[in-house]
C-alpha cells in the first residue's frame, strides 16, 4: 500500500499487538507446491493464515487483512472484519485479480469487471460504470484504482489528497499502484506518472518494469534489478539495501518496504513494528525475515504484516498479456511472472527458436523493428523440470505514433524560449508538421521547427498559448496527438503540483495577485474576477457568484476567501470548524486564512476571527496588515511593532520598524523599512537562518515550513524545508515584481523590480505590487520628501531625466495609520565621457571631450556646473550611435568645472 505534509494526513488507529508468523503449505497436481507464508503485526490475526486453501496463484495485503486468489479463481480471506473486508461476495467467482485496501478488497472477474467490498465510508467499493474491460487493480487506503484494456485508469473513493483525480491524457498505461494517498502509473515507455499526496518523481526512476506504493512512499524496480526508492523515508523505509540487486519483484507497506530477489530470497527495511504480547515470543515482526523463507514466488505488503507464496517443485509461469504491440524503432518488454523451485534458468525464444543472449526473467528488445513480430515463449528450467509459458504475441506496427509527454499542461513564461520534443516512432521517413488551435504553424516570427520533431518559440508570445499537436506522417499512416496545452502568462511556478496547484487556467494569465492555500490557488484577475485551481476535494476551488468586483483574496488549509471592494467578505470550501461561517462584515480592508479560521482586519485596525481554530488575538486597534498560516497570526501595526497569536514563539522584543510581514507554520518573518528582515520562531530546516544574500528586499512570503524573499533587483531567494522543491527557485525567476506561497508551491509575477535603470527620456511606472489594503490613500515620496500630486497607487514619470535618479517609496495611510512601502530604486542612465581623449588646450584654457554610449534615440546635451547644484547646457548634439566630440571654453577665473551628459528628447 503508502513522507507526511501536514498532520491532517496522519496515520489512523494503527494497533499494533502480537506478532505472529503463519505458513501454510499445499500441494498441487501440476508438479509444483505452494506456500502461503504471513508475518508481522497480528493484531487482527491478519497473519493466521486460514486452511483450506488450494493452489494460491497471487496474494493481497491489506491494511489489517489478507486475501489470496486461489487457482481456479475463487478466493479466502482472513483478518480483520470489522467493516466486511473479508466477506468475499458470492459474486467474486472467476477472479484473475485482486487488490486489498486498508479496509476494503477488490476482485477483477475474467469479463473484466469488477467487485468490491468492505468499507464505503468514501465510496471506494462504489465502482463506476466506466470500470469495464478491467486488466489490472490497486487500492490504497479508502481509494481503488483500475487500469482499462486501452491503457486508461480509473480512480474513485476519498479524494482528499486528489487521488482520483487522474491525470488528463493519461494514456499507454501498462500497471499502476496505489498508496493510502497517491497512485503511480506506468506507462509503455516504462516511464512513472504519480498524482494525489505524492507527485514528485526522481530521476532515476526509468525503464522501469514494476511499481508499488506505501504509505507516503513508492518504489520502481528496474530492468537491471534495482529498486529506487522515494518519498518519506522516518523510518528508512526508502533506504534500499546494498542486499537488494537482481530484484523481481517490490511491495511496500505503511513504513516499510520489501523486495524479492531472483534466488528466491526476500529482502524487507524499514519500521519492525513493536508489540510482541501473550506470550508469543517466538514471533517475528515484519522486517525480521522468517529464517529459511526461499522459492517465493509472490510478494504483498500490508499495513504492519507481510504476504508470501512460496512455490516448490517445477517452474510455474503466469502469462498477463499474451498480446502485445510495439512501434517500430520503440523499446519494449515482456515480463511474465514465474516461479518454483530455485535455482531457475531462462530461455527465450521467437517463432520456436532460441534467441541468442536471452537469458533473463524478463526480455527487453530495444528499437524494435518488423523482424521482431513473432511469438515469444519463454524456458523455465530448474532441477525438477522444464517448463515453456503460453506464447506472447507481439505485433511491431509501422505507423507513426508518440506519447502525450505528462502534465499535459505547459506554464509557459512569456518572453523566455520555449521548446518542446515530440519523440516519434514508426516507419521512416517520418514528416511533422506542428499545429496551435488547430492550424498548422510555419518557421518565422519566432517560430522555428514547425516541420521537425521539435518546435521552439523564442521568445514566448501570448499568441502562442492553446492545444499544440504534432501531425506525423510516413508512408504508411498519419498521427496526431497532443503535445502540450500551453499557457502563456508571466508567471512563474515551482514546488509541489501534486494537485494541479501550478496548473495556471488560461482565465488566470492577467492575475495581479495571488493566494496559495494547502493544495489550492486563487488569483484576482485585472477585472476583479476570482479563479480558482487545484485541490477541490471541499469546493475550495468552486467560486461562488460575487455580485462586486474583488480586491484581494485568501486562501486556508481547505478553504478560501474573497474581499470584495464593497467591503464584505465571501468565504467557500471546507466548513468543518465553521471557517466560511462569515459575520456580520462591512468595513474589511485585508483577509487572512489559516488551517481552520479565517480573520479580517476593518478599517478601524481591529481583527474579527470566526471558525473553531480561531484563538483569541491580542489588544491591537491600530494593525495595518495581517498574515496567517496554520495556526499561526501575525499583526503588524501602524507604529511598525507586531502582535503574535496561536504559537508558542512569541514575537522577539526587538521586532520594530517593519513594514511588512509573513508566516509560516511555526516561524515568522518580517521585512525592515531598510530592506532588512527578521525571522524567529521554530528552526527546522534552517527556516530562521536568514540567508546572508537576503538583502535590499522588497517582499516576503510563507510557505508551510519555508520562506521566499524578493530582491529589489527582481530575484527570489528560498530556505527551509524543499521536499517538493519549493526552494529550488527557478532560472526563469527574474525581473520579479511580486511573490506568493503556498504549503509547499511558489508563484512569481514578472515584472518591473523595484530596483531599475532607464535612458533619458523614457517612461517609468513604480507600483507598491499587489493589493495590501483596501480604502489605502497613497502619497509618494522621492528621496523621502513628498511629491506633490502624487497620490495615486501608481506613480508615472514621464520622459525621465538623471535629476530623477534616486530612491521611491509611497505611504499607504487610513484612519488607523500609515505604513511604509519598501524603497524602490531609479538609476537615469548618463553617458560616459572617454578619459583617454580628454585634453586640456594651455594655449586658451579650452577643454576638449569625447562622449560615447548614446543610443541615436534621442538629442544628446552636455551641462557644465561649478558647484555641483547650478547647471547649464554648454553644447547640444544631434542623435547619433556615434562618438561625440566637443570643446568647452570655461569662464576665466574658475577653479573648477563639472561636466554632465544626458540623452532625452
Amino acid at each position: 500500500m503508502m513522507a507526511m505534509r501536514t498532520s491532517a494526513k496522519a496515520h489512523i488507529g494503527a494497533a499494533f499487538g502480537k506478532m505472529a508468523l503463519a505458513i501454510l503449505l499445499l500441494s498441487s497436481n501440476s508438479g509444483h507446491s505452494q506456500n502461503v507464508i504471513a508475518w508481522g503485526d497480528n493484531f487482527n490475526n491478519q497473519c493466521n493464515v486460514v486452511p483450506g486453501i488450494i493452489n494460491p496463484v497471487a496474494v493481497a495485503a491489506g491494511g489489517f487483512h489478507s486475501v489470496v486468489l486461489q487457482e481456479d479463481g475463487s478466493l479466502i480471506a482472513w483478518g480483520k472484519n470489522r467493516n466486511g473486508q473479508t466477506n468475499v461476495p458470492p459474486s467474486a467467482t472467476n477472479v484473475k485479480a485482486i487488490a486489498a485496501g486498508r479496509d476494503h478488497s477488490l476482485a477483477l472477474l475474467n469479463d473484466g469487471s469488477v467487485v468490491a467490498w468492505g468499507l464505503n465510508a468514501d465510496g471506494q467499493t462504489n465502482v463506476p460504470t466506466a470500470v469495464s474491460n478491467v486488466v489490472a487493480l490497486s487500492a490504497g487506503a479508502a481509494h481503488s484504482a483500475a487500469l482499462r484494456s486501452d491503457g486508461t485508469v480509473v480512480a474513485w473513493g476519498n479524494n482528499n489528497y486528489g487521488q482520483t483525480n487522474v491525470p488528463a491524457n493519461l494514456t499507454d498505461v501498462i500497471a499502476i499502484a496505489s498508496g493510502y494517498y497517491h497512485n503511480l502509473a506506468l506507462r509503455s515507455d516504462r516511464s512513472i506518472i504519480a498524482w494525489g499526496s505524492q507527485n514528485v518523481l526522481p530521476p532515476s526512476a526509468t525503464n522501469v518494469v514494476a511499481i508499488a506504493a506505501g504509505f507516503e512512499h513508492s518504489l520502481a524496480l528496474r530492468s537491471d534489478g534495482s529498486v529506487v526508492a522515494w518519498g518519506d523515508n522516518t523510518y528508512g523505509q526508502c533506504a534500499v539495501p546494498a542486499s537488494v540487486t537482481n530484484a523481481v519483484a517490490i511491495s511496500a507497506g505503511w513504513g516499510h518496504s520489501t523486495a524479492q530477489l531472483s534466488d528466491g530470497h526476500i529482502v524487507v527495511w524499514g519500521l519492525n513494528y513493536p508489540g510482541i504480547t501473550n506470550g508469543h515470543a517466538g514471533f517475528t515482526t515484519v522486517t525480521n525475515v522468517p529464517v529459511g523463507l526461499s522459492n517465493v514466488g509472490s510478494i504483498s505488503s500490508g499495513e504492519g504484516h507481510d504476504l508470501a507464496i512460496v512455490t516448490s517443485g517445477a517452474p510455474y509461469i503466469r502469462v498477463q498479456n499474451q498480446i502485445v504491440t510495439a512501434h517500430l524503432g520503440s523499446d519494449t518488454m515482456l515480463t511474465p511472472l514465474s516461479a518454483g523451485a530455485y535455482p531457475l534458468q531462462f530461455q527465450w525464444c521467437q517463432d520456436g527458436s532460441l534467441i541468442s543472449g536471452a537469458t533473463n526473467r524478463w526480455l527487453q528488445l530495444a528499437n524494435v523493428q518488423t523482424t521482431n513480430t513473432g511469438a515469444y515463449t519463454l524456458v523455465v528450467s530448474n532441477v525438477v523440470e522444464t517448463t515453456t509459458s503460453a506464447a506472447i504475441n507481439l505485433t511491431v506496427l509501422t505507423s507513426p505514433y508518440f506519447l502525450t509527454p505528462l502534465p499535459a499542461q505547459h506554464n509557459a513564461v512569456v518572453g523566455t524560449p520555449l521548446c518542446l520534443p515530440a519523440p516519434a516512432t514508426g516507419a521512416q521517413p517520418l514528416n511533422f508538421q506542428w499545429q496551435l488551435n488547430g492550424n498548422d504553424l510555419a518557421d518565422g516570427g519566432g517560430i522555428s521547427g514547425a516541420v521537425s520533431s521539435t518546435i521552439c518559440f523564442d521568445p514566448t508570445a501570448y499568441e502562442d498559448a492553446g492545444i499544440l499537436n504534432l501531425a506525423v506522417s510516413n508512408s504508411y499512416a498519419s498521427f496526431t496527438g497532443l503535445v502540450a496545452n500551453v499557457v502563456v502568462s508571466p508567471i512563474v511556478t515551482w514546488g509541489d503540483n501534486s494537485a494541479g496547484q501550478l496548473s495556471i487556467p488560461a482565465n488566470a494569465t492577467n492575475a495581479i495577485s495571488i493566494a496559495c492555500g494547502g493544495d489550492h490557488s486563487l488569483a484576482v484577475c485585472n477585472d476583479g474576477a476570482v479563479v480558482a485551481w487545484g485541490d477541490n476535494s471541499f469546493n475550495q476551488n468552486t467560486v461562488p457568484s460575487m455580485g462586486a468586483t474583488v480586491f484581494a483574496v485568501a486562501d486556508g488549509e481547505t478553504h478560501s476567501l474573497a474581499l470584495k471592494t464593497n467591503g464584505t467578505v465571501v468565504a467557500w470550501g471546507d466548513n468543518s470548524s465553521g471557517q466560511t461561517n462569515v459575520p456580520a462584515i462591512s468595513t474589511a480592508v485585508a483577509v487572512a486564512a489559516g488551517s481552520g479560521f479565517s480573520q479580517a482586519l476593518l478599517s478601524n485596525g481591529q481583527i474579527v476571527q470566526w471558525g473553531v481554530g480561531a484563538t483569541a488575538s491580542p489588544a491591537a486597534s491600530t494593525v495595518m496588515a495581517l498574515s496567517t498560516r496554520g495556526n499561526n497570526s501575525l499583526a503588524l501595526r501602524a507604529n511598525g511593532t507586531l502582535a503574535q497569536w496561536g504559537t508558542p514563539t512569541l514575537v522577539p522584543p526587538s521586532a520594530t520598524n517593519f513594514i511588512a510581514i509573513c508566516t509560516a507554520a511555526n516561524a515568522s518573518l518580517a521585512l525592515r523599512d531598510d530592506g532588512s528582515i527578521m525571522a524567529w520562531g521554530l528552526n527546522s530546516d534552517g527556516l530562521t537562518n536568514v540567508p546572508a544574500s537576503a538583502t535590499n528586499i522588497v517582499a516576503i512570503a510563507g510557505g508551510d515550513d519555508y520562506f521566499l524573499a524578493l530582491r529589489d533587483d527582481g530575484s527570489v531567494i528560498a530556505w527551509g524545508n524543499t521536499d517538493f522543491n519549493q526552494c529550488l527557485v527557478l532560472p526563469s525567476a527574474t525581473n520579479i515584481q511580486s511573490i506568493f506561497a503556498g504549503s509547499a508551491h511558489n508563484f512569481a509575477i514578472i515584472g518591473k523590480p523595484f530596483r531599475r535603470s532607464a535612458v533619458a527620456g523614457e517612461t517609468v511606472v513604480f507600483t507598491p505590487g499587489p493589493p495590501t489594503l483596501r480604502l489605502a490613500n497613497y502619497q509618494w515620496q522621492f528621496n523621502g520628501t513628498n511629491i506633490p500630486g502624487a497620490t495615486n497607487s501608481a506613480l508615472v514619470l514621464e520622459n525621465v531625466r538623471w535629476t530623477d535618479s534616486g530612491t521611491y517609496r509611497v505611504i499607504l495611510s487610513n484612519a488607523v495609520g500609515s505604513l511604509k512601502s519598501p524603497v524602490m530604486t531609479l538609476n537615469v542612465r548618463q553617458l560616459i565621457f572617454n578619459i583617454a581623449t580628454t585634453n586640456f588646450l594651455t594655449t586658451n584654457g579650452a577643454v576638449q571631450m569625447q562622449l560615447t554610449g548614446s543610443t541615436g534615440a534621442n538629442p544628446v546635451t552636455i551641462f557644465a556646473s561649478s558647484d555641483l547644484v547650478n547647471w547649464e547646457p554648454v553644447f547640444t548634439n544631434a542623435p547619433t550611435t556615434d562618438p561625440i566630440d566637443f570643446t568647452d571654453m570655461p569662464p576665466t577665473g574658475l577653479s573648477q568645472r563639472y561636466y554632465r551628459a544626458i540623452e532625452q528628447p
